[in-house]
Order: C-alpha cells, then structure tokens, then sequence
C-alpha cells in the first residue's frame, strides 16, 4: 500500500472479508472520515487514530471473542451518529464505559448477536439521544434492558427476527411519550400484545408482520388517538379479526386513517 497520506479528503471506507489486509499508519489519511465500515479486528488495528470525525460505523465482530471496541477508540467517537454492531458475542465487545462517551448517537442497529439473551444495562441507557433502535436476528434475546426508560428521544423501535421473544419488551411502555413508531417484524413466537400499548399515546405507526401467535388487538388501542399508519400482515387470525366493517376487532381501529391489512408493509 502506498503513502498513508494518499487520500487525505477520504470520507468513506469500507475494509470487509480481508482477513489478511496489514494496514500502514493511517492517522494523516483519516482526518475527514465520515463513514467507516470494517471488522472489529480492523478497528482494533486503528485504535491509534483519532475518528472523531466519523459520523457512521459498521462493525462485524464475526462472533469473535478475543476482539472488542476499546474504551479509548469509544470515547473518540463523539460526533457518531449511526452505529451498527454485527455478531457481537457478548457485553465484553462493547465496554458500558466507552458507550457512555457516544452523546450524539441517534440510530443503533444490532444484528445476529447470537448468544446475547439481554443486552447489557449499560449498553443502551447512557445513549440518551438515541432516537432510533433496531434489533435483528438475536436468536437467543428474550427481553430488552429496563435502560431503555432513560432513552426519552427515542422514536423508532424495530424487532425483527427473534425467535424467542415471546411479549413485547415492557421497557417499551416507559416511552409513552415520545415513541412514534413500533416495527414487530416476523416474531414467531410472540403471543399477543400487551394492553399498555394504549397508553403510547404518541405512537404513530404499528406494524405487526408475520406474528402468527398474536391472534387479536388489545381493547385499549381504541384510546391511541395518533395512530395513523396500523399495517398487519403473515398473521392469519389476527387479520380476519380486523377486516374491514365485519372482523371482530375492526371496531378497535376503525378510528385509524390508514389501516393496511393483509397488504404490503416496509
């Protein structure tokens, strides 16, 4: 590889699957990047460079346990403001120390995170600008930390994949007043919706998407006056239940201005 100071307008990397790539010193090289995607042995090897610049990280622990995100490297990243963690294996790969450092994170993304039945306290509750959680394919989480009643700008939760989960996380009803919109997406054993879910008074949108077991809504929907978006699909009885005039909980969301049953959702 040439001179470290090749690209010095550099704002996006991405150094995936190079398991053998030996990178020079790279701090004159890095001092506009933005967006960095790498895995956690990679970001390990620039634990000397400054990226209080980044704005966007990727990370692929590859369920590697000998590697992890240190303090120091956290603690740099004070203008991040996305940051997605890949087959983190548990609480050791990402210290609560270094989190407590992230003041501008506004979306996190954790995906296949296969070990983790919770995640850590301190993984979310000091990520008070958070205002976007999505969580895939954690095969093994069964809950979310009671940290997440800290996060008072968070607006999106999206569950995706988890196999075990089997209610809606009750953390979630601590954020009655600023969460706007609720994804539960292909959440096979997910039994039924709890009825303080009326209570989010500032949800707009649900998306219930292939949850088979959830076989009817709670009454108290009737009382969440901003919901404008409801989209239910892939839950079979659920979606007899709420057609339109005649299912047996349409009378629940007829007040809702856009219901999509049984059709596409995002």
């Amino acid at each position: 590889m040439g001179s470290a100071e090749a690209f010095p307008n550099l704002e996006e990397l991405q150094i995936l699957d190079c398991s053998s790539l030996k990178l020079p010193p790279l701090s004159s090289s890095l001092k506009k990047l933005k967006k960095l995607g790498c895995s956690s042995l990679t970001l390990a090897s620039l634990s000397e460079v400054d990226l209080n610049t980044l704005t966007e990280l990727f990370v692929d622990f590859k369920e590697n346990t000998a590697t992890r995100i240190s303090i120091e490297t956290l603690q740099s990243l004070t203008n991040l403001k996305k940051l997605e963690i890949y087959k983190a294996c548990d609480e050791l790969s990402i210290p609560e120390q270094g989190l407590r450092a992230l003041t501008s994170l506004a979306h996190l993304r954790i995906k296949d995170c296969g070990t983790l039945r919770c995640f850590p306290e301190g993984w979310l509750r000091h990520l008070t600008a958070l205002e976007e959680l999505e969580i895939f394919e954690c095969r093994e989480l069964v809950e979310l930390p009671e940290g997440v009643k800290h996060l008072h700008n968070l607006k999106k939760v999206g569950l995706y994949k988890l196999p075990k989960l089997i209610g809606v996380p009750k953390a979630l009803n601590h954020l009655s007043s600023s969460l706007q919109s609720l994804i539960l997406s292909r959440l096979p054993e997910l039994s039924s919706l709890p009825e303080w879910l009326g209570d989010m008074k500032s949800l707009q949108s649900l998306g219930i998407y292939q949850c088979p077991k959830v076989t009817s809504l709670p009454g108290s929907i009737r009382g969440m006056m901003n919901l404008r978006y409801l989209w239910i699909k892939k839950c079979p009885e659920l979606e007899m239940r709420c057609q339109r005039e005649k299912g047996e909980d349409w009378h629940k969301i007829a007040h809702i201005p856009h219901p999509e049953i049984g059709e596409r959702i995002p």
